[in-house]
């Protein structure tokens, strides 16, 4: 509920106000100080407690 997510085929989420990351295929994650963010070379990004959600490849 804190983090939902909108998935489409191109980006694996975009994010609702509560947690402001848009990704996209050419980035892992472009995020801002609400939603920081630590990448990973397998997947997008891993959110800290403040945006909950581990995305997978």
């Amino acid at each position: 509920p804190w983090a939902p997510c909108i998935f489409t085929p191109w980006a694996p989420c975009i994010f609702t106000p509560w947690a402001p990351c848009i990704f996209t295929p050419w980035a892992p994650c472009i995020f801002t100080p609400w939603a920081p963010c630590i990448f990973t070379p397998w997947s997008p990004c891993i959110f800290t407690p403040w945006a909950p959600c581990i995305f997978t490849p």
